[in-house]
């Protein structure tokens, strides 16, 4: 996939920690900045293979792909980070389980 992320310019410190490091965006802004998640609000969509996008991702230019759009939200109303990856088609697949939290009556 391709992803792109923003984050706010009072967070640029963190490219520092980025040179060599894994894991998530978000957890190295955490670390640094004293920050804890609240709230990811993630948006799927499916659109055509930009363009732009298609070489490097290999796939025809207007192929099926989905788009992922993740907006993560510490203390204030505005995302701390904002990430926005574009899957070719074939190439991704999501998953979810629902549970329900209402207890099954006993028959008794």
């Amino acid at each position: 996939c391709w992803t792109e992320v923003y984050i706010d310019d009072s967070f640029a410190a963190v490219e520092e920690d980025l040179r060599h490091a894994t894991g998530l965006l978000f957890g190295h802004l955490a670390r640094r900045f004293g920050l804890v998640l609240r709230e990811v609000r993630q948006t799927v969509s499916a659109v055509a293979m930009p363009a732009s996008l298609a070489p490097r991702l290999r796939v025809a230019v207007g192929s099926p792909a989905l788009r992922i759009e993740r907006r993560y939200f510490a203390h204030a109303a505005d995302p701390v980070e904002i990430a926005i990856s574009i899957h070719p088609g074939d190439r991704f697949s999501y998953s979810m389980t629902l549970a329900s939290t209402a207890r099954a009556e006993q028959a008794g």
